[in-house]
């Protein structure tokens, strides 16, 4: 699916895009800005790492020494050590699921403005256009950890 059939679909389904109602006064969302803002933020490519991003090859045996460099750079990036813990922990499942599922792959991290980058990339490929975009299904019975996005937890 290409990126904008994707966009007007998820904005139909978006919370944020939902209107709401308070007795009989409409309550729209006060920061959706419609399809067109969605294709300003999400319809290009991603911009490559800057040439002075800290970067990394992994499979099984690195996740220690993975977790180590995140926090490393976390810490020279000045995050609060809750921050760099949520950090690490998010880094290291996205690393597992690439090993899980790609085999490994490459991390890549760096400082933006005032923000700390981490990209992981590998030779698996996503089928689905709504991956990440809803809460994993739940089996019926005692709760099951089916895990969450990465993107929807930090």
């Amino acid at each position: 699916m290409t990126p904008t059939p994707f966009l007007h679909s998820f904005s139909r389904r978006s919370p944020a895009a939902t209107p709401r109602a308070r007795g009989r006064a409409y309550r729209g969302s006060t920061s959706y800005g419609g399809t067109h803002h969605l294709e300003s933020m999400f319809g290009a490519a991603l911009p490559d790492p800057p040439p002075e991003a800290t970067a990394m090859r992994f499979a099984r045996d690195d996740l220690a020494e993975l977790r180590r460099l995140v926090k490393a750079h976390a810490a020279t990036a000045g995050l609060r050590p809750d921050r760099a813990t949520d950090l690490v922990a998010a880094v290291t499942e996205v690393a597992a699921n690439s090993i899980r599922h790609g085999g490994g792959g490459t991390l890549r991290l760096w400082r933006q403005e005032d923000a700390v980058i981490c990209e992981i990339t590998d030779a698996g490929h996503i089928t689905d256009p709504w991956s990440g975009a809803a809460h994993p299904h739940r089996p019926p019975g005692p709760a099951v950890d089916c895990g969450w996005p990465a993107s929807c937890a930090t």
